[in-house]
This record gives structure tokens, sequence and C-alpha cells, in this order.
């Protein structure tokens, strides 16, 4: 390939990224936040499947970032709601361990 070919400038008609970045720029921005992205990222995802879900811990407050605020009381209670971190569960109460085999005889041994 020549140097020429690569340096001369492509029509827009053929370009479909510089299509696509005139449509950009003709589109409406909104300035925003990565708090807000993640918000307004939850809220589409919410409103476009009635299956989407919102559940951690505090995320029907605001969460610890606030990323969800206003999302309880736009979708309710039923999609989005509090549920508690995995080491507030708690313990089991022995230390788990996978079954061994005896040598010898192959009986499954239960610790």
């Amino acid at each position: 390939m020549s140097l020429k070919r690569i340096l001369t400038p492509l029509p827009a008609a053929s370009a479909p990224l510089r299509r696509q970045a005139a449509a950009m720029s003709t589109a409406a921005v909104t300035k925003m936040n990565l708090f807000t992205a993640v918000n307004d990222a939850m809220r589409i995802a919410m409103k476009t499947d009635d299956t989407a879900v919102v559940f951690g811990e505090d995320v029907a407050f605001g969460g610890v970032f606030r990323c969800s605020v206003g999302l309880r009381e736009e979708f309710g209670n039923d999609r989005v709601f509090n549920t508690p971190l995995c080491e507030q569960v708690g313990a089991p109460p022995r230390p788990t361990t996978p079954p061994r085999f005896r040598r010898g005889r192959r009986r499954l041994v239960m610790p």
C-alpha cells in the first residue's frame, strides 16, 4: 500500500465510523460522574427488563457509594432490596472435609 493511499481521506458516505461520529456529535450529551452513570445504567436495565433486580448491602437506601439512589422508590421493594453480606451469615459448625477412601477396601468413610 502506498503512503498516499493511506493518507487520502475517505468520503463520508463510505466511512461508517465517520457517519457514526457525525451522528454522535449531533446527539444530546449529558455530563455525568461515575455514580450517575452507574445509576443511569441500572435504571435503563430495570426499565427495559422486568425481571431485572438490584440487591445487596444497603442498596435499598442508595448503597455504600450512593449508586442506587431512587431505584427503590421508582421500581418498588420487590425489585430493589437489601441482603446481608456472606460474611455476616456465619460459618459452618465444623470444617467440611471431602470424603475419603480407606486403603485396601473401597469403602467410603465420612469424617
